[in-house]
């Protein structure tokens, strides 16, 4: 997640008298007309070293990231509202570890991993505690197998990327776990008419309007 774009630097006491004259030494902080703190900076010879941290309007936390030499390291936190949005961990500047993103109600909502400034590897998403997606990155692209599931935690749809495109089986089942409908991909494209099923697996004619097909599904889910 990009860093939000911090307001000017204005020297506080610790701060040169004439920044121009002199690397920014020291404490910095900013604040806005009407005397709000906006942001607090730490330099060591001109570079960012330490914590930056800057305030919305209200004085409230937009950001809490630590600095080394002038980039980036280690755990970035955002913040909206107050609360705790999400938590990137970075390496001399470039998105390295495990990242986290959080819900209104504190739970974590996505889990994902960054090497070398790119996803990578296996990205859970949660909706009340429980999960409702899954899916892989290799160098920050969709690769491999795609899961999304109800709240009771049965598989919904399940599909394949192959550098971010879909590619192969895009099925999505009945709540009893069979196939309702099946949709073939490559390279992103569709390959030919869906195949479609009823919630006993016999598959359903082409001849078949949508509205008939959606219609048997209103039907199942209403019992």
């Amino acid at each position: 997640m990009p860093a939000a774009t911090p307001a000017p630097l204005a020297p506080a006491v610790q701060g040169p008298s004439n920044p121009s004259e002199a690397l920014l030494q020291g404490l910095l902080e900013s604040r806005d007309e009407a005397g709000v703190l906006r942001l607090q900076a730490h330099f060591v010879d001109g570079k960012l070293h330490g914590l930056l941290t800057s305030f919305d309007e209200k004085g409230q936390r937009v950001q809490e990231a630590p600095y080394a030499c002038g980039l980036q390291q280690g755990k970035t936190r955002i913040f909206s509202a107050g609360r705790l949005l999400a938590e990137r961990t970075y390496q001399a500047g470039v998105l390295q570890g495990e990242a986290l993103t959080y819900a209104e109600s504190g739970e974590i909502s996505a889990r994902q991993r960054y090497v070398a400034g790119a996803l990578e590897g296996e990205s859970l998403f949660f909706h009340l505690g429980q999960r409702v997606r899954s899916e892989r990155h290799v160098l920050g692209l969709l690769e491999g197998p795609s899961r999304e599931y109800g709240p009771d935690g049965q598989l919904v749809q399940q599909s394949s990327y192959q550098k971010n495109l879909l590619d192969g089986a895009l099925t999505r089942y009945w709540p009893n776990g069979r196939p309702m409908e099946v949709l073939n991909y490559r390279a992103g494209k569709l390959q030919g008419a869906p195949q479609r099923f009823d919630a006993d697996g016999r598959e359903i004619s082409g001849s078949a309007d949508k509205l008939s097909f959606m219609q048997r599904i209103e039907k199942w889910v209403k019992g």
